[in-house]
């Protein structure tokens, strides 16, 4: 029987099925969370653990999978925003190619499915801080705080960040360290900015739904100083590894430029005034912090397995 033949036949077609997989996939948000995934690998190889590397591909994949199942749970409970948004009005819930309940099923499967396997290969405190995370994320943040008060992401975004590569590091010691506070403590700081710098570029999409992000609220010069307060914080705290005498000069050094950078770009969109300008200054902003954590994540896998270790 041809491919093509299944639809007069009642039977399900391959593109069908690529299309419905499809569909799922897109809950997942797999480009923002491709850098929670990254963090979660810089945490684990930056822990010089003990797990073997099957375990430690496991638990990456759980710490995947529970990333991706909050994020289709943030969709399923944030349909209705996202249909008044334009970014996001053609996502598969608001545009009814998902339903709402298979949504809400597939993310909490993923969720609670990961964090048992999680305890199962990596010890049930990884597993702890995997379940965190996620409520950070789902619960603080998108439940509790987003539709609430401006401070969504000083809260809830920025736990769940900084608790992201601290997953990684419980799966491969079964601990979480003052050494690893040490060494991801800036994420705590470099999430409101990143956040906020999208939320400036975004703000009619966020007036329009009513989500009360800095910007909609307070202003955009508002925003831009908070912006640059923050900058300066998590590049500050970026150094501590190296303080603490948890890494070493190369990580030092990289952090420091890349912050120099940072800094320099945050410093600039602070002075721009036309709007104009202010939604392009908050575009590159945007992008460059991406680059930057990036770039210090990876100085510091580097630094502790290869020059520091």
């Amino acid at each position: 029987m041809s491919l093509t033949s299944t639809a007069k036949t009642g039977m399900t077609s391959w593109p069908d099925i690529a299309g419905a997989i499809g569909r799922y996939i897109s809950l997942l948000k797999l480009r923002p969370m491709s850098v929670v995934i990254y963090s979660a690998i810089i945490g684990l190889i930056a822990s010089r653990g003990s797990l073997d590397i099957f375990d430690s591909v496991i638990a990456i994949m759980c710490i995947a999978a529970g990333g991706g199942g909050s994020a289709a749970l943030n969709m399923w409970y944030e349909a209705d925003i996202d249909a008044r948004m334009a970014r996001t009005a053609n996502r598969a819930l608001p545009a009814g190619r998902v339903k709402a309940t298979r949504a809400l099923v597939f993310g909490s499967v993923l969720c609670l499915g990961s964090i048992a396997v999680m305890g199962l290969v990596a010890g049930w405190t990884a597993a702890g801080v995997l379940a965190a995370t996620i409520f950070a994320y789902f619960g603080l943040y998108t439940v509790i705080l987003k539709r609430r008060t401006s401070l969504n992401v000083v809260i809830g975004g920025s736990l769940a960040g900084v608790l992201t590569p601290l997953s990684g590091w419980a799966a491969a010691t079964g601990e979480i360290s003052t050494a690893a506070i040490a060494m991801f403590i800036y994420v705590l700081f470099w999430t409101p900015p990143h956040v906020w710098a999208q939320a400036t570029y975004r703000m009619a999409d966020y007036a329009q739904a009513g989500v009360p992000m800095l910007p909609a609220t307070a202003g955009i010069a508002v925003t831009q100083r908070w912006i640059l307060t923050f900058t300066i914080i998590h590049v500050a705290a970026a150094t501590l590894p190296w303080f603490t005498g948890d890494a070493g000069l190369f990580y030092l050094a990289v952090a420091s430029l890349a912050g120099i950078v940072l800094l320099a770009k945050a410093a600039s969109f602070v002075t721009r005034s036309e709007r104009r300008d202010v939604m392009k200054g908050a575009r590159e902003f945007f992008r460059i912090s991406i680059l930057y954590i990036t770039v210090v994540l990876t100085a510091l896998a580097i630094d502790r397995t290869i020059l520091f270790g």
